[in-house]
C-alpha cells in the first residue's frame, strides 16, 4: 500500500477512534489512562476481530491465553493486514493438569479478556523480553470492544 493510501487509512481510525472513544477528564480513576497515553504507552494499535482465543501452559510452565486477531487496520506499530497472534499471562479458566494437580492461574482481572468474533482496537505493549507474553497498555483499559457501534473498555471509558 503506497504511502498516501497508508496516511489516510491512519487518519480514518484515528478520527474514528477519537470520535467514538471519550477521553478521560480529571474526574478518572487513579491510574487510569487516556486515549493520548494509550497511543503514546503503545508499540501498536491494531484494529480487528477476534478470530481465536485459546490458552495453555509452554514448556517453561507459564500459562498463558493465545490470542488471534484478524487484523483490518494497523496505524501504529507496522502490523500488517492479516492474522496477529499473541500471548498474555493467565488461563482462561483452571485446568486439571496430567499429574492431576489444579492449576488456578488465570488471567489476572486487570487485564483484558478476549472473545472470538468481537471486533476490537487494540492498543498493544511490546512484549515481554523474556518470556514474549504481550497485553494491552493500561491492561483492560487498553482493549476497546465494539459493542452497538460504539467503542468502550471495561470501564466505559472513564
Amino acid at each position: 500500500m503506497g504511502g498516501f493510501a497508508w496516511c489516510k487509512r491512519l487518519s480514518a481510525v484515528a478520527a474514528m477512534v477519537l470520535m467514538m472513544v471519550p477521553i478521560a477528564g480529571a474526574n478518572a480513576p487513579a491510574g487510569r489512562q487516556n486515549l493520548v497515553q494509550l497511543i503514546a504507552s503503545s508499540q501498536s494499535i491494531v484494529a480487528g476481530t477476534v478470530r481465536k482465543v485459546s490458552d495453555g501452559v509452554d514448556a517453561n510452565g507459564m500459562p498463558y491465553t493465545e490470542v488471534t486477531i484478524a487484523v483490518g487496520v494497523s496505524p501504529k506499530g507496522g502490523v500488517g493486514p492479516g492474522d496477529y497472534t499473541f500471548r498474555q499471562f493467565g488461563l482462561i479458566k483452571p485446568r486439571t493438569l496430567p499429574n492431576g494437580q489444579r492449576l488456578l492461574m488465570v488471567t489476572p482481572a486487570e487485564f483484558p479478556l478476549w472473545r472470538e468474533n468481537e471486533y476490537v482496537v487494540a492498543f498493544f505493549y511490546h512484549p515481554a523480553a523474556k518470556t514474549g507474553l504481550q497485553t494491552t497498555s493500561g491492561l483492560a483499559q487498553g482493549k476497546l470492544t465494539r459493542v452497538n457501534d460504539r467503542l468502550s473498555n471495561v470501564y466505559d471509558n472513564a
